[in-house]
């Protein structure tokens, strides 16, 4: 249940807040945290965003409905800050993309909820598709990736086409698949993004049939260190100028990220 689907009322909140300084010692949670400094290796976490390029802002497209209903907060202010023009739609409801757009956002949330009705907008779907052939800036995670990809299989094994980008079907399974944060060092051969470092998480119950893109033009740019485990991993999955991956990056990890999408949309070939 998302807090979309059930608001709080100001009474339940006046309620969780009282519990909360009835049973926690603040002072103590304050005392053993750790300081708020940036692990060896890690770019410090920084808000400086450097002057926009002129031009005016650049119209992203942020997908946002049922299914599509996890963003940090900070992310989006980020990329205002950065030069974005954010204009909402919604993959469910909407044919067509907003006017004009140079850029589009697809966050987390829970497609596989509504997989039947995504897999049933052929529309905004073709749209899309048409937009990423073209050269189009695209940011996709978690939730966002499991909607670029040729399906979702749900845990009955039941197939829901979706935007069919990357060769690959989401497979949903009856238990948690990954958890935990992330480090993550974006290195992109191509130069489309600079190579910095970013944090973030994963959380997801989905695994892909195959990511095996040797034999595609599909890219892998980022290298990822999960909390608790040694050896980092390829993901970030680059197709022309689509990004999408399982992990949810936050932009106020190093502001260079919103930065740099927001200057790759203003250079797109394509607007819708």
């Amino acid at each position: 249940v998302t807090p979309e689907e059930q608001r709080l009322s100001p009474e339940q909140i006046d309620h969780l807040a009282t519990f909360l300084e009835e049973n926690l010692d603040f002072s103590q949670l304050l005392h053993i945290l750790p300081p708020l400094s940036s692990p060896q290796g890690m770019a410090d976490c920084r808000w400086e965003i450097t002057p926009r390029p002129a031009g005016g802002r650049v119209r992203f497209g942020v997908a946002r409905d049922e299914a599509f209903c996890f963003y940090y907060p900070d992310n989006l202010e980020l990329l205002e800050r950065a030069g974005a023009e954010l204009v909402f739609f919604s993959p469910l409801h909407d044919t067509h993309l907003p006017a004009q757009v140079r850029g589009l956002y697809f966050g987390g949330g829970y497609p596989e909820v509504h997989a039947a009705r995504l897999a049933a907008n052929h529309s905004l779907q073709h749209e899309v598709r048409t937009f990423i052939e073209g050269g189009g800036m695209v940011y996709a995670e978690c939730g966002g990736f499991m909607y670029l990809t040729q399906a979702i299989r749900d845990t009955q094994g039941t197939t829901f086409p979706m935007v069919g980008v990357y060769p690959t079907t989401v497979r949903m399974l009856p238990h948690l698949a990954a958890l935990g944060y992330t480090e993550v060092t974006v290195a992109d051969p191509t130069g489309l993004l600079p190579r910095i470092q970013v944090r973030g998480h994963e959380f997801h119950h989905s695994v892909l049939e195959n990511d095996n893109f040797c034999h595609s033009p599909i890219t892998t740019v980022y290298q990822v260190r999960q909390h608790g485990k040694a050896t980092p991993r390829a993901e970030g999955y680059l197709y022309k100028h689509c990004l999408a991956s399982y992990i949810h990056v936050h932009f106020g990890s190093n502001a260079a990220f919103a930065t740099s999408l927001v200057s790759c949309a203003r250079e797109s070939p394509l607007s819708s």
